[in-house]
């Protein structure tokens, strides 16, 4: 087998049908296997992966184990060159996955590639190439998207002409890497519930001397977020979960100050964002604006408890994250 891809699911099922459905149609026809390893969903899927036949196959966890658990089981019952790793929320678009393959046989110093990302409305999105070690100020944010052209950030222009591009770091919603390059960096890290996963190893692929790459001219189509942006109450604690996870990796990269700079300057951005929204509450849509408010005063007190507290409140976070995630899991 050349390809494995790994899918970790969580009460998406028409998503993943989706997802599935694209990759029969555009996917390679051979020497490719599906692996949907799904994390405890409210619904039985057995029936539904089964209908794709034997090239794709169920792990069902009896808890919801989290994103890169789960993908690391994945890993460890696959056997191939390759492992590709994709959300439900992914759409691939005609020779994706090939080109992908190809792009790893003719280069055997890269470890990962991914394609450019296109969001659900069509609107294709930025390619990082670098990964900031400082956080910058969400007011500085805004103001340059009226200089979206300024030659100082190249990392943030969509980039067209070009076959290939070095990246520090590779974006999660799809991805294919290299098993060698897996095996010598020891998978995922299980620290976070969710977030973060692909950008941790791809920051230990850099350090074992394998590169990450972007093929800007393949591109997929990502609705972010499928699994939570729809519950409210279930956003929020992903998005906290969000925060402990860029304070951990932070850390654990570039030091404590690292970690610390990060939460400090997220609770100024929440803050002064919220102070933004509030200022245009007479002006707009009250309900709404209002409920930004809410919402940032809520990551802003969740930013401060991370510059005060550090790594023991983002472990807290991260408990709760395994409690909630699995309240209404499956029995």
């Amino acid at each position: 087998m050349k390809i494995s891809n790994i899918i970790v699911h969580y009460n998406t099922v028409e998503m993943l049908n989706n997802c599935l459905d694209a990759i029969i149609k555009w996917g390679p026809k051979q020497n490719i296997e599906h692996i949907i390893v799904d994390n405890a969903s409210h619904t039985d899927i057995s029936d539904i992966v089964a209908g794709y036949g034997p090239t794709t196959t169920l792990i069902p966890n009896k808890k919801n184990y989290g994103w890169a658990k789960a993908a690391n089981i994945g890993i460890s019952s696959s056997s191939s060159e390759y492992v590709l790793f994709m959300t439900p929320g992914t759409l691939v678009t005609e020779g994706l996955i090939q080109a992908l393959n190809d792009f790893l046989d003719r280069n055997p110093g890269a470890g990962g590639v991914g394609p450019s990302q296109i969001n659900e409305h069509g609107v294709a999105q930025p390619i990082h190439t670098k990964t900031a070690v400082i956080r910058e100020l969400w007011a500085w944010q805004k103001i340059r998207k009226f200089f979206p052209t300024h030659e100082g950030y190249p990392g943030d222009k969509i980039i067209q002409g070009v076959n290939e591009i070095e990246v520090s770091c590779l974006s999660g919603f799809c991805f294919m890497t290299r098993r060698a390059a897996l095996d010598q960096a020891g998978y995922f890290d299980e620290w976070p519930f969710m977030f973060g996963e692909e950008i941790d190893l791809s920051l230990r692929l850099n350090q074992l001397g394998w590169k990450c790459y972007v093929l800007p001219k393949h591109s997929a189509v990502h609705y972010q977020g499928s699994s939570y942006k729809p519950n409210q109450s279930l956003r929020r604690w992903v998005e906290n979960c969000r925060l402990a996870s860029r304070y951990y990796w932070k850390r654990k990269h570039y030091g404590y100050i690292f970690g610390f700079l990060e939460s400090l300057i997220g609770s100024i951005n929440f803050l002064t964002r919220a102070i933004y929204n509030l200022s245009l509450v007479p002006i707009s849509s009250r309900e709404k604006r209002l409920t930004l408010v809410i919402e940032d005063f809520r990551y802003f007190g969740t930013s401060v408890k991370l510059v005060i507290l550090g790594q023991r409140y983002a472990n807290k976070i991260m408990e709760v994250a395994r409690h909630q995630g699995n309240i209404s899991a499956r029995p």
